[in-house]
């Protein structure tokens, strides 16, 4: 049996138990990363290189932080100033989160926007008796929104750029992907505004964060609350600067400590911060979505796909064609495997029509933040998975909605900038 078929099949059961929720997800993602190591699918010393890995760091590091927040009774503050502003209702609070998601994700990391942000929201949500799973998509998919529009906001978009200069093509510019950012996200927005509340589920999920709260609320002083916010702007000032030789975990880390130091949190809040199903789920699935791409069944579906369009030799179609495959890989791999694996093939095409492949590569950019059907699409929807009380069916039903939403806007606009 081959690799690839091994793949297929353990992606496909661990699917099932995703969508049957009889083992818990975090045990399942465990099991999936085990089981790929014993088919050999990664090796065995990677099979949880994942579980500490930098990205992980940076995400347990800026949990800790963003927590504080909460601990310090800082996050209650801005929520409770944030309700006054808006009124409290669950459509304000959907458009803060998606706003606030979209706007500090375009200049900083979606991790670091994601885990700093949620505290806020959560905070707000339980001060205006809004349902967190009302808020806690929008939030991520804000985070989606602003990863395009600048190069720097994503991995995939430096990734795509390296891509295109090493085939002897010019980078893209700075500002160029919000060409089509900027639209995705303002009907993204619009859309979820007008019908969000009727696709966006209702879990009824109380944050362990307003119970962390009752527990801390003695211990909160004004102090404490200066040092938080401090930290936490002084993060993402650097990580926006971008110091060289300065990666973002050891700037998240360096808060952590300094918060620790100053005892603005304490030891015991520090790891009640983690929210360990979350980082199990995550790391557990990275390793999973490596034993995909390892095995190559993210190059055989891709191939298999684009064979289907023949000799069809309509740019237009074939940005279609590209941005719908992508869009489809990246619900099972990660963004930046599925742009590595599209991006080469959108060149290869562009470059047998004898035209620019700026179109084609920009469709996989476009196809590989079309990451909202599933809980493994994107860290920043595992991560909001179990706070939310979301099932793994609740993803589909409120993310085909955004899927379309870029399918249709990618089509429209990148032919009329690119082509």
């Amino acid at each position: 049996m081959s690799q690839t078929l091994i793949a297929g099949i353990i992606l496909v059961v661990i699917i099932a138990l995703f969508l049957s929720e009889k083992i818990p997800l975090a045990v399942t993602s465990l099991a999936g990363a085990v089981i790929v190591g014993l088919f050999g699918l990664v090796e065995h010393k990677a099979v949880f290189t994942s579980f500490a890995s930098t990205s992980m760091v940076l995400m347990i590091s800026m949990m800790i932080v963003g927590s504080s927040l909460f601990h310090t009774g800082l996050a209650q503050k801005i929520g409770n100033v944030l309700y006054k502003m808006t009124g409290g209702s669950e459509r304000s609070l959907i458009l803060i989160s998606v706003l606030s998601g979209t706007l500090l994700s375009s200049v900083c990391s979606g991790t670091a926007t994601l885990v700093t942000l949620f505290p806020i929201i959560t905070s707000l949500c339980v001060t205006a008796r809004v349902s967190v799973s009302k808020t806690y998509l929008p939030l991520s998919y804000g985070i989606c929104f602003g990863s395009m529009l600048t190069v720097a906001a994503s991995g995939m978009g430096t990734a795509s750029s390296g891509l295109l200069e090493d085939a002897g093509f010019r980078a893209w510019g700075f500002l160029e992907p919000a060409y089509v950012g900027a639209p995705l996200a303002v009907v993204g927005i619009i859309v979820l505004m007008i019908i969000g509340g009727k696709v966006l589920p209702d879990t009824h999920m109380e944050p362990e964060m307003s119970k962390t709260d009752e527990e801390d609320r003695k211990s909160h002083t004004s102090a404490k609350m200066w040092i938080s916010g401090i930290v936490m702007i002084a993060i993402f000032v650097m990580m926006i600067i971008s110091p060289k030789g300065l990666p973002l975990y050891m700037i998240s880390s360096t808060g952590v400590v300094v918060l620790l130091l100053t005892r603005t949190i304490s030891q015991k809040q520090m790891f009640d911060s983690i929210s360990w199903s979350s980082v199990f789920l995550i790391a557990g699935m990275t390793t999973v979505a490596n034993a995909v791409s390892n095995s190559g069944l993210g190059q055989v579906i891709a191939d298999s796909i684009l064979k289907l369009c023949g000799n069809n030799q309509n740019p237009v179609f074939i940005i279609a064609v590209l941005l719908l495959v992508t869009a489809l890989l990246t619900q099972f791999l990660s963004n930046n495997a599925s742009i590595l694996i599209m991006a080469p093939i959108g060149i290869a095409l562009a470059n047998s029509l004898g035209i620019e492949p700026y179109a084609f590569v920009m469709a996989t950019f476009v196809g590989c933040l079309s990451c909202f059907c599933t809980p493994m699409a994107t860290p920043a929807l595992a991560y909001v998975m179990e706070p939310g009380g979301y099932r793994y069916r609740d993803f589909a039903k409120a993310g085909l909605l955004m899927q379309l939403v870029y399918f249709i806007v990618g089509l429209i606009v990148i032919p009329l900038v690119w082509l």
